[in-house]
């Protein structure tokens, strides 16, 4: 299936070309002011391959009113720059920005899947934003290497990642006071279920309550997500 959207190219503050497209929905004309999705991509996937996986969601959005802003990660297909989670992150937050003060959007959601679904809980924080949907993703990075593939090669990839690689993604989503929805698969082949947001979430506020009402101090079991 095949959608009629408009390409743009952003440049970002320091210098990436993210290649971005604004779809518009038929219900309300294409106004720009009407309620917005800015969409995360899983992991490997551009925007482009949309219509080659489960579109149900964005679908979802377009036939219930809402334009769809998609892009694709600096690194990722024709956006330039190097790849980089930070970074990822400060280019979702330029691209809320874009759509508030650009394309006049006044109402903004962002869906996020997997990777995205990180992004999201990063925008959750974004007073621009005013819902989230963290759709399958994890509770950290870290978190999915040691579930998948144990503590050793989580301790390479933070060595080789220099710690920064991690995306504490469960805090980020319980600072935020915004409407927010967590999808999760217990069956999920790419995040065990110990990784899975909602499970780092669940840990993370049982570490705070423990840590205020019994002066538990932190421990790997409370540090992971």
């Amino acid at each position: 299936m095949t959608y009629k959207g408009q390409q743009e190219f952003i440049s970002t503050p320091d210098g990436a070309k993210l290649d971005t497209m604004w779809v518009k929905s038929e219900l309300n004309e294409g106004d720009v002011t009407s309620p917005a999705v800015l969409v995360c991509n899983p992991n490997g996937v551009f925007y482009e391959n949309l219509g080659l996986f489960d579109d149900t969601f964005f679908k979802f959005f377009l036939s219930n009113g809402f334009n769809v802003f998609l892009w694709n990660y600096r690194g990722y297909g024709r956006s330039t720059g190097s790849i980089s989670p930070d970074k990822f992150c400060e280019d979702a937050d330029y691209l809320v920005q874009h759509l508030v003060n650009i394309k006049g959007v006044a109402r903004l959601l962002v869906h996020g899947t997997s990777l995205g679904g990180a992004l999201a809980c990063h925008l959750s924080n974004n007073p621009n934003v005013e819902a989230i949907f963290a759709d399958r993703t994890f509770s950290s990075l870290d978190s999915v290497i040691r579930d998948d593939f144990g503590p050793i090669l989580r301790f390479v990839y933070n060595l080789f990642t220099l710690g920064k690689w991690k995306l504490k993604v469960a805090r980020k989503f319980l600072m935020s006071d915004k409407y927010k929805i967590i999808a999760a698969d217990p069956q999920d082949t790419m995040i065990p279920d110990l990784a899975s947001l909602k499970n780092g979430v669940a840990r993370v506020s049982l570490s705070q309550v423990l840590r205020k009402n019994h002066n538990v101090k932190p421990g790997f079991f409370f540090d992971v997500c």
